[in-house]
């Protein structure tokens, strides 16, 4: 199905339209739309906004989160679906389920990217190629060291980086 799946939150505040994107992202999708059906978002609420001014994150991303309020039924994690694997990203407005490890996503916390994010997603993809050879410092620092840059450039820096690290060790061998 390449139609995005429309589903609307009410809130106190308004309403939030959402386009699911199902053929880039099937697990996410359904699992999000099983937590809706299950009764998952009777309740939401805004819990947080996260600001550059107020993330002890780095680089700091800037997002709004939300939740449901009622965590029962309790909906198993979902396998994360890598920026990667869907050809998505954390762009201004994008609705995404949250995560507390890789590798797992919970449909019942999502938050909306306030502006571009593109780190939320090259940190994953960077982790999982890594492995043990990933480091979180060493990798903000990459994104930090290009500067202002088009967010294309950007991805491609990292990716570059991302290789050069992930062929380093490659001459080794056991004989």
């Amino acid at each position: 199905m390449n139609t995005p799946v429309r589903v609307r939150l009410e809130t106190p505040r308004g309403s939030l339209l959402m386009e699911l994107m199902v053929a880039q992202a099937p697990l996410t999708c359904a699992a999000f739309l099983r937590c809706i059906d299950e009764g998952g978002y009777r309740q939401v609420a805004f819990c947080r906004a996260v600001r550059a001014d107020n993330d002890n994150g780095s680089p700091p991303i800037e997002v709004v989160q939300a939740a449901a309020m009622d965590l029962s039924p309790a909906v198993a994690g979902v396998l994360h679906e890598s920026t990667a694997d869907t050809g998505l990203r954390h762009l201004d407005g994008t609705v995404s389920i949250g995560r507390a490890a890789v590798g797992t996503a919970d449909p019942r916390a999502i938050f909306i990217c306030i502006g571009d994010q593109p780190g939320l997603g090259d940190t994953i993809e960077a982790e999982a190629r890594l492995g043990s050879r990933f480091s979180i410092h060493v990798f903000h620092e990459q994104l930090l060291s290009t500067g202002p840059v088009a967010l294309a450039d950007l991805e491609r820096h990292v990716r570059t980086w991302v290789e050069h690290v992930a062929n380093e060790y490659s001459f080794f061998s056991v004989a």
